[in-house]
């Protein structure tokens, strides 16, 4: 999260606090550890056999209580801690038009919203089993079918909504907004500068026909760092490089269309003329674009009253 929202690339030395639950929990299960392997494949089956062992045995120095409730109260700790970043955060800035902003905005409050249900059925679930275990309920009770069916719909949800949100997988450009408002303007001019110089550059060069036209072909071109191109595109209206290069790309195609480049040639060759690898690929970006084909495009219009450049 603080790389994400705050655009941080290095660790803090006051970070290194964090390894001192793993240093202590190491030293904890040193016995364990040393343990020959025939033990260990012993004890493995012991647990399988009899699940109540995992929370009575103690293989460490401490009670195994004591690591079961360490490891639930640490994610509840870190839950704490990334719930008043990201409060902060989207308290002290005020939210630019940026497609960027929104999609990122939208991504830290689901993935902590479901970090938090997960983490309750966890807790629940390992209370469910204690109480099992201690004889206060039976051990055919409801209450665990139905937590450790939460539990698995949880992951499931986790999965799907990262199929749905594929850009999540490849990563975020992270958000560097400065609080003080003159900072904060001065940077929003300078990405809009550099948004009009990089249009100005493709329109007069037309690069964008380049079917292999990369982000880091054009930071060449241009002297200009790959990352800072996606940056000012991801704060602009569009999504990424690829959507706002689709975009040129379509609106070079609608000019072609008005000017009847359909009457002799085919929509596939416009596809290919337009920058496009695939007809499939130049009819999904018309479409987003136009909500229509360039076919039915083309039909309208010609067909227009108000269309003075009728063929």
């Amino acid at each position: 999260m603080r790389a994400l929202l705050n655009g941080e690339s290095l660790f803090r030395k006051t970070d290194m606090v964090h390894l001192i639950p793993f240093l202590l929990f190491t030293i904890n299960y040193l016995p364990f550890y040393l343990m020959n392997l025939e033990d260990k494949s012993q004890l493995v089956l012991e647990v399988t056999k009899d699940f109540s062992k995992s929370y009575l045995d103690q293989e460490g120095l401490l009670p195994e209580w004591v690591n079961m409730v360490c490891r639930l109260l640490s994610p509840i700790v870190y839950l704490i801690m990334q719930w008043r970043l990201i409060l902060s955060f989207f308290k002290n800035i005020q939210r630019p038009a940026s497609k960027q902003f929104v999609l990122v905005k939208k991504w830290v409050y689901d993935l902590t919203t479901i970090q938090v249900v997960y983490t309750v059925l966890i807790v629940l679930m390992h209370l469910s089993n204690r109480l099992m275990i201690n004889g206060f309920i039976s051990k055919a009770h409801i209450s665990e079918t139905v937590l450790s069916l939460l539990v698995c719909i949880s992951f499931l949800f986790i999965s799907c909504y990262l199929l749905w949100n594929p850009r999540l997988l490849i990563g975020l450009p992270h958000l560097s907004f400065n609080n003080q408002d003159a900072s904060y303007h001065c940077s929003i001019q300078d990405n809009e500068s550099l948004f009009y110089e990089l249009e100005n550059y493709l329109n007069k060069t037309k690069c964008f026909l380049n079917p292999n036209l990369k982000v880091d072909t054009l930071s060449r071109a241009m002297d200009m760092p790959a990352r800072r191109i996606s940056q000012i595109i991801s704060e602009s209206s569009y999504n990424n490089f690829n959507d706002y290069i689709n975009q040129m790309r379509i609106t070079y195609a609608v000019k072609k269309i008005e000017n009847n480049y359909l009457s002799t040639y085919s929509v596939e060759a416009l596809s290919h003329t337009c920058g496009f690898n695939s007809k499939n690929a130049f009819y999904r970006a018309f479409k987003k674009a136009h909500n229509c084909t360039p076919g039915q495009y083309c039909t309208n219009y010609f067909n227009s009253p108000n269309n003075t450049n009728k063929p």
